[in-house]
């Protein structure tokens, strides 16, 4: 009785697989050259798409560069450079001439805002 359990239950796996597996196609060659060209027309697409995002990556790299190098030059000629010191100091030279000149600014402010506060106390004590 075990023995035909257990081929009971061997035919029921072979009778679901059956059920569950795909059919096979047939080949035809018509359908492998319109396979064959799919793939084909696929690759190419992947192919542009990498070229396409590689320049899209070059161009924005090239717009950061430009940018950057743009900003850099306005920036030097915003600061007035210190005597004594060196137009070609590089960045490092450019940040700390413009932390200096932003303080100086302040200061200059500070100073007009103290004169002007004095100005007004002296015209009301007249």
């Amino acid at each position: 009785m075990v023995f035909f359990d257990s081929l009971n239950l061997k035919t029921m796996v072979v009778d679901n697989k059956e059920k569950f597996t795909t059919p096979t196609r047939r080949s035809n060659p018509s359908n492998d050259n319109e396979r064959i060209e799919e793939v084909v027309q696929r690759q190419r697409r992947r192919k542009t798409r990498k070229v396409l995002m590689k320049r899209r990556r070059s161009i924005f790299r090239r717009r950061d560069e430009n940018g950057i190098e743009k900003k850099v030059q306005t920036l030097q000629r915003l600061v007035p450079t210190r005597v004594g010191s060196d137009n070609n100091q590089g960045l490092d030279g450019l940040f700390t001439d413009t932390a200096s000149y932003i303080i100086s600014l302040q200061m200059r402010v500070r100073v007009m805002q103290i004169m002007v506060d004095v100005m007004e106390n002296s015209q009301n004590l007249e």
